[in-house]
């Protein structure tokens, strides 16, 4: 899950995964770490994994080399400050990444990860939102064994989520946190 933490649909979306008996991975930004301390705490708490995605959620391919390494370093030291241990890995921002984001990530002994299947849970440039049934048939039909899911603190994915969990383990797959070597 990425760009969160949010007060919104975090909460419910820990609610989802609780219910099912299910742990992920949540890539969250820095900045609404200091806004929703309390909520990053619960995601620790439940047993999931915190990642980073940068203090602001920017365009690190548009950025210095050492605005790059702040955007990573500063969500590192809040996920500190509120005293939750943060998993190796390193998410850039809608995928956008160049030698200098993986150098950063590198040079605070972080990992680079992406995903191969986006849920696209989050609002259209004309700012409509996916259907639920779209989003989840959208995932179902392209998971497979190995498959890193994408998929953000939003309505849809509140709403796909259930249906996702389900339909993944009816066809025998385990869902879980990250396991990146």
């Amino acid at each position: 899950f990425d760009d969160g933490p949010d007060h919104i649909y975090t909460p419910q979306i820990l609610d989802v995964l609780a219910k099912a008996n299910v742990k992920a991975t949540f890539f969250v930004v820095g900045h609404m770490v200091q806004k929703y301390p309390h909520i990053i705490r619960r995601i620790h708490y439940a047993g999931h994994d915190i990642a980073n995605h940068t203090w602001a959620h920017y365009r690190l391919d548009e950025m210095s080399e050492h605005q790059i390494q702040l955007q990573m370093a500063e969500t590192t030291k809040i996920l500190d400050s509120v005293g939750v241990p943060m998993a190796s890995y390193f998410r850039p921002p809608g995928g956008r990444y160049n030698n200098y984001v993986v150098m950063a990530a590198k040079d605070q002994n972080m990992k680079v990860v992406m995903w191969d299947v986006n849920a696209a849970d989050y609002k259209k440039m004309d700012g409509s939102l996916p259907s639920t049934r779209t989003t989840v048939q959208r995932v179902i039909s392209r998971v497979q064994p190995g498959s890193i899911i994408l998929m953000h603190n939003s309505v849809v994915a509140v709403q796909a989520l259930p249906k996702i969990i389900d339909q993944l383990k009816q066809d025998d797959y385990t869902i879980g946190k990250l396991a990146w070597n």
